[in-house]
């Protein structure tokens, strides 16, 4: 059941993001987006943004730094969708990296190396959203005109999605997420 479940259920919580271990970070969130993780809409963002930041925090303190390549990609994956949904909780920019202290705090005990490498944890998250914001920029302003342009049809073609990808960097499973809130 992992560890999370475990200790939510040993705890007498359903809910896993309710832990020690998540609490700060969607304690942050809420703080600086002056959203509720009560509201059910904004849940699941609030739960990408703890978890995806959790995962990357502690890739980037064992070396995995975000790439194009190897293990470095998975970090700038996770990082820009954390991006994305910071968005959709109407965080702006240079966030992500305050929120990586509350992880670190949070598994201290265990993992004491965080906090003696956060200065570095903090540099490369904020590097990354600075890249993936000026990316994620370009890519919505060529999403939304294709958007426009669609006559009847409510398809967003492959084509369309793999130019969104290959000259705009907007990554394929953002793609996924936006056609449907665009009705497509």
């Amino acid at each position: 059941g992992g560890l999370e479940r475990i200790a939510a259920t040993t705890s007498g919580n359903a809910d896993v993001f309710m832990l020690d271990v998540f609490l700060p970070t969607i304690r942050a969130l809420e703080a600086v987006s002056g959203r509720l993780y009560a509201d059910e809409s904004l849940r699941r963002s609030f739960r990408i943004v703890a978890e995806h930041l959790r995962a990357a925090v502690f890739l980037i303190a064992d070396g995995a730094l975000p790439s194009n390549t190897d293990q470095g990609y998975f970090t700038r994956r996770l990082l820009r969708r954390a991006v994305r949904h910071l968005d959709l909780l109407g965080i702006g920019e240079n966030t992500l990296s305050r929120l990586a202290e509350p992880v670190a705090t949070a598994y201290v005990d265990a993992y004491p190396y965080l906090l003696k490498k956060l200065g570095i944890i903090k540099t490369e998250i904020g590097n990354e959203e600075e890249k993936f914001r000026k990316t994620l920029d370009a890519g919505l302003k060529e999403f939304n005109k294709i958007v426009q342009n669609l006559s009847d049809s409510k398809v967003l073609r492959g084509a369309d999605a793999f130019m969104l990808f290959s000259s705009y960097g907007l990554p394929i499973d953002m793609i996924c997420e936006l056609a449907p809130e665009n009705g497509l």
